[in-house]
This record gives structure tokens, sequence and C-alpha cells, in this order.
């Protein structure tokens, strides 16, 4: 048997590269929609992300934070952490600041991540079915929320 031990990249990682990704042959504002959304990711991650984890991680990302504490939680939390932290991040509150063309890029950027995530075998889409219905549930219910606005204003 081959106890090889596989190495799981960091958010920072997975972001850093799904970006990079997004934005190649972009330019104007769809570029500049793709980048807002990387830009509040971030920010909401380090605010907000700490709030998914588990004790023992929470003490890692403490301890982590006493050596860097600038962009630690995106430095060395993992794909399943981003996973459950992307639930928060499509809610209608982390959306209400926005216009509508910024929440549909947001809504639409988080989607594909999530296809990522699960197409590169970086999260198991059958041990994390439930956050990835409630994302699913979240996402659908946001692009409603706009068309019905949308319709409103007509």
């Amino acid at each position: 048997m081959n106890n090889v031990t596989q190495i799981r990249p960091t958010i920072e990682t997975i972001l850093g590269g799904y970006f990079n990704d997004r934005r190649a042959g972009k330019a104007g504002i769809r570029r500049a929609r793709i980048d807002g959304v990387e830009m509040r990711l971030r920010a909401y991650l380090e605010l907000e992300g700490p709030r998914v984890l588990t004790d023992g991680q929470q003490v890692f990302l403490a301890t982590a934070r006493e050596f860097d504490p600038v962009d630690a939680f995106v430095r060395v939390m993992q794909a399943e952490d981003l996973a459950f932290a992307l639930i928060g991040f499509v809610r209608q509150e982390s959306l209400a600041d926005l216009d509508d063309l910024d929440q549909l890029a947001q809504l639409r950027e988080t989607e594909y991540l999530v296809a990522h995530l699960v197409r590169r075998r970086l999260i198991d889409g059958h041990d994390l079915s439930c956050p990835l219905l409630d994302l699913q549930f979240l996402l659908n219910s946001g692009r409603r929320e706009i068309r019905l606005r949308g319709r409103a204003r007509t």
C-alpha cells in the first residue's frame, strides 16, 4: 500500500489560479467585474471565513495570524473551508450594497468557482452535497431576486 500524502492547495493557490484563468482574454468592464468579485471575496473570507471553521481550525488560524495576520485565512485554509464560506458570500446581506450587475457577477463567479472546485476534485461533491445544495439554492434565489427587481422597474 502506498502511503503518499496528497498535498492539498490553500485557498490562496485556488483563488489565484481560478481568477487568473477567468481574467484571461477579458478587458474593460468584464475584467473589472471579475476583479471586483475577487476583491470582495478575499475581504469577505478574511472577515467572515473563520465562522465556518472548527475549534481546531480556529486555533490553527490564530497561530498563523500571530506570524503574519495579512490574508491568513486564504493563506492557510483549504478548499472545503472555501466551499462552506461561499455560502455566506452569496447571501442577500452580502449582496445588498451592490448594483444588480455586480450582484449577478458575484453569483456567476461563485457558481463557476464551485464548479471549478468540483471539476478539479478539490472538494468531494458527494461529501459536501448539503452545503453545495445550499449554495445552489442561494445562487438561484439571488438571480430570481434580481430578475424580480428588474421586472418591477419596468
